[in-house]
């Protein structure tokens, strides 16, 4: 197995040093087809499917994970990465509702890992703004918006958590841009999401934790609530077809968050939560590509 992945490693840098012959050409190259990238994906999943063992199992995450890094590249022609990450998100929604309880706790630590690579390389590449662009196709195309709904929130769970630690490890700044455009998945996800427990738990592990994740973070990173719930407002106010319920949820949200700001103290305990959550839940999103 680890002599197939440094193989792996050394097959996607040759393919990579091809693809940047080509750099200085108008369009971009895929270095392999959407096909062959869902192939060797799955073959990457059945990989992690029969590991055995905790430790085993992190450490195959990880180097699967570190793999991003190899498309790395000083040409931003280069897309391989997304296609990487699109390939994964496929692949997972595809094989999800296939896991067994036994399994399900080393997808999510492969789940953990991989968003923590994705982060940790944008943030190397300084969160590039076509990068950003990028990931925020990407995450709104392909990880937000298509079901199973147990990934997705997942997802949730894990991503503001890895944000720190990926903010912490660096001594870079993040700007509030940046800040913004890495957030703006999540508001397009409040505009449009049908699912009321979706809606909620975004909510709940995304912007009523910003206030929280500013005051730990102990990097400089610029979270201006301010304007965050300022965002929340607009999407509360224009978003003509959201339920009732979702917008007496994005007002109570911009009240708090503008609370917090008003006090300049971060929520917690209590005070990060909804008093109180619905738990229904429809069926109109998206289902999962094959």
């Amino acid at each position: 197995r680890d002599l197939t992945l440094l193989a792996l490693k050394k097959w996607i840098v040759a393919q990579c040093r091809n693809q940047n012959k080509n750099a200085n050409k108008n369009k971009s190259k895929e270095i392999l087809s959407d096909m062959e990238m869902l192939k060797l994906w799955k073959g990457l999943f059945y990989c992690m499917w029969m590991s055995d063992k905790t430790p085993i199992q992190h450490e195959l995450a990880q180097n699967i994970s570190d793999l991003i890094f190899v498309f790395d590249s000083k040409s931003k022609k280069e897309l391989g990465w997304a296609q990487f990450i699109k390939g994964f998100f496929i692949t997972m929604q595809r094989e999800w509702l296939g896991i067994d309880h036994l399994r399900l706790d080393k997808y999510y630590t492969f789940i953990r890992k991989i968003i923590h690579a994705w982060l940790k390389f944008l943030c190397k590449r300084g969160w590039d703004n076509n990068d950003l662009a990028l990931y925020k196709t990407v995450m709104v195309d392909t990880v937000l918006t298509n079901k199973p709904d147990g990934l997705r929130f997942h997802v949730l769970d894990v991503f503001l958590p890895e944000l720190e630690k990926v903010c912490k490890s660096n001594s870079k700044s993040v700007d509030f841009n940046n800040l913004q455009d890495i957030l703006a998945p999540f508001y397009i996800l409040l505009a449009g999401i049908k699912s009321q427990t979706l809606y909620e738990y975004a909510l709940k592990k995304v912007f009523y934790a910003l206030p929280e994740f500013s005051a730990t973070t102990s990097v400089d990173v610029d979270v201006n609530i301010t304007i965050v719930s300022k965002c929340i407002f607009k999407i509360a106010s224009e978003s003509e077809t959201l339920p009732s319920k979702q917008r007496d949820l994005l007002y109570d949200t911009y009240k708090h968050l503008k609370s917090v700001a008003k006090k300049g103290k971060e929520a917690t305990g209590k005070d990060m939560v909804p008093e109180k959550f619905t738990t229904e839940s429809t069926q109109d999103d998206k289902e999962p590509k094959k």
